[in-house]
């Protein structure tokens, strides 16, 4: 099983080291798999732009005044939960297993 953890700044990587520490599995922060360049960036808090991500991504981003168009247009996942973050970390994460039922 993979679990993919979002939400506001920091909550995914606090949230999910306590997941991981609860179930006894392995925590991946995605960020960790940018160049240390670009972890300096972000821990700056300057935020990364096409040249930082690569060649690979210019254009990448669409223009913000479509955002809402696409956000009407989601679908909400049919398997995901959504959870109240404001208990401690660890009560989320007894949370989240007791829903996913791991």
């Amino acid at each position: 099983m993979v679990v993919v953890l979002m939400g506001v700044s920091g909550t995914g990587e606090t949230i999910g080291k306590a997941l991981a520490a609860e179930l006894g599995w392995a925590f991946v922060e995605a960020d960790d798999f940018h160049p240390a360049a670009n972890i300096e960036k972000m821990r700056g808090e300057i935020a990364l732009n096409d040249a930082d991500r690569g060649s690979g991504s210019e254009g990448h981003y669409m223009d913000p005044g479509l955002l809402q168009s696409q956000f009407k247009a989601l679908e909400r996942p049919k398997d995901a939960i959504q959870i109240d973050i404001t208990p401690t970390p660890e009560v989320i994460a007894i949370e989240i297993r007791r829903r996913l039922e791991v």
